[in-house]
């Protein structure tokens, strides 16, 4: 069912990435990764950069990409993972995303990076996408699901766009368990509020709604502690960054949203470590008959 809150919802996520592109750009990813996304520490991993390429190359394995393929990014950013993905498999990309600014940016970062005939971008909403059934090898959702206003409807239709056969890979948050205490529940609901995410799926919620799309192998990978440090290097920037940004707040230099988000980048943190979330890659393909 279509909630009659989407376009407001999908105007918040644009605004959340559009009012917060100039400190995510210039804290948090960097010319390299291009990355919107939290990093998988490996072992020797030794920056924020690395790790957020192990993500990429984490989900890539997973897919089993072979060149040639086509794949739908979901949820595109700035163009990071699509421009990865071209320059290391030399497959074709088509990320979507719902802000006309990413678009841009995206499309231009392909362009600078010579892959701007492999990595195409449009301005789509995921969960109703103008591109024919059974049109991709492989469904790409870094940190995207969790955006959706209605997350079986994301799964639906990528079901409906993916290949007989084809993979979904994904990378995303996720709360340990439904309901908590009402304070627990109160603090994370607070904290996804300033990152503009409704509400997080738990792993038996969102394997649920997978299979209940149609997809099989469906496989959930709890891999926090690969992403703690991200989460920890992301909690230090907001808590030197807080002070001020209350303080330009209080002279009406900063806007609430942009106040909010910050408070929500030193939240995640602490709902982690209370164990009320996590982070998580996951599986699943779509029957090849």
């Amino acid at each position: 069912m279509i909630t009659p809150d989407r376009d407001a919802h999908n105007q918040r996520i644009a605004d959340y990435f559009d009012k917060n592109y100039r400190p995510m750009r210039l804290f948090w990813t960097n010319g390299q990764s291009l990355a919107l996304h939290f990093g998988y520490w490996e072992d020797g991993t030794r920056t924020d950069a690395e790790a957020q390429l192990n993500t990429n190359r984490q989900l890539a394995i997973r897919a089993g990409l072979k060149p040639g393929q086509k794949i739908l990014d979901a949820g595109c950013g700035i163009g990071g993972s699509a421009i990865w993905l071209a320059e290391n498999y030399n497959v074709e990309v088509f990320g979507v995303t719902i802000s006309a600014d990413q678009v841009r940016r995206a499309t231009e970062n392909a362009a600078k990076r010579g892959v701007g005939q492999l990595a195409k971008f449009a301005q789509q909403d995921f969960t109703k996408l103008d591109v024919p059934d059974a049109s991709f090898d492989v469904l790409w959702a870094l940190e995207t699901a969790s955006c959706a206003l209605d997350k079986h409807e994301a799964f639906t239709e990528w079901f409906r766009v993916l290949k007989p056969g084809g993979m979904l890979v994904m990378s995303d948050g996720f709360r340990r368990k439904r309901p908590y205490a009402n304070e627990d529940e109160a603090f994370l609901k607070n904290f996804l509020s300033g990152w503009a995410i409704a509400d997080l799926f738990t792993p038996e919620e969102l394997l649920s709604a997978v299979k209940g799309a149609g997809f099989e192998n469906a496989v959930f990978e709890d891999v926090s502690e690969r992403a703690e440090p991200s989460m920890r290097r992301l909690y230090e920037i907001s808590r030197k960054m807080l002070p001020l940004s209350r303080f330009l707040r209080r002279l009406g230099l900063l806007s609430s949203f942009n106040l909010q988000s910050a408070q929500g980048s030193y939240d995640q943190y602490i709902a982690f470590n209370r164990g009320l979330c996590g982070y998580a890659f996951y599986s699943a393909r779509k029957p090849s008959v």
